[in-house]
């Protein structure tokens, strides 16, 4: 399925979910923030029009826990997903999963595994990761990640303009801050990144508790 996604005096980003009708099982990357919980949110709709099995997968942290994981996953809508915790990253805790990614790869029953890697905000903000070409996550077979051509501010609209989305009101669960297990500590890329979407579309900005 396809969702256009608007913001004013900006080119339409377009939201791509296309799953094979032979696929049966499908993973994605869920950590409980903006990107990953839009890209499950996504999977779970398309379940309403195509059989598989969907399976969640989060890297270890550092705290130890994955509550807003699970505060996000005990809502109604969620609870026919498969949820398995504490994939290793290599003990990274700065947000970037690809050795995590590269972990649920192996895995013999992912058929596709989905992702929310998407694009650095085109300011300058501290910290900012490097990110993976669409060209190189191409080149991998079994990766799908829809928001890689896009910016957080489209990713952060996309849970006001999708009716499903909008009514299910699991925005204010995400957590991004990648310092503090819940609310934010102001300074990580994550945090900044987080303010300057709700910003770029003029919505004031939700923190989870």
């Amino acid at each position: 399925m396809k969702y256009t996604i608007t913001i004013p005096n900006q080119a339409d980003f377009i939201i791509d979910i296309d799953i094979p009708k032979t696929v049966k099982n499908v993973g994605v990357m869920f950590s409980g923030g903006i990107d990953s919980t839009l890209v499950l949110s996504l999977l779970q709709l398309e379940r309403l029009h195509q059989d598989f099995n969907l399976t969640a997968y989060t890297v270890e942290n550092k705290t130890g826990y994955n509550f807003h994981c699970l505060g996000i996953l005990e809502q109604e809508f969620y609870s026919t997903v498969k949820y398995v915790q504490n994939i290793s990253n290599g003990g990274r805790t700065d947000g970037v999963i690809k050795t995590g990614i590269g972990n649920v790869l192996r895995l013999s029953d992912v058929e596709i595994l989905f992702t929310g890697v998407n694009q650095n905000p085109p300011v300058t903000l501290k910290g900012a990761p490097s990110r993976i070409s669409k060209a190189e996550l191409s080149a991998i077979p079994k990766l799908r990640c829809p928001l890689v051509e896009t910016t957080k501010d489209y990713i952060v609209q996309a849970y006001y303009q999708i009716p499903q989305l909008a009514k299910l009101d699991i925005l204010k669960h995400t957590h991004s801050c990648t310092q503090k297990p819940r609310g934010r500590c102001g300074y990580c890329f994550q945090c900044q990144e987080r303010e300057w979407a709700f910003g770029a579309i003029g919505q004031e900005i939700l923190y989870d508790n």
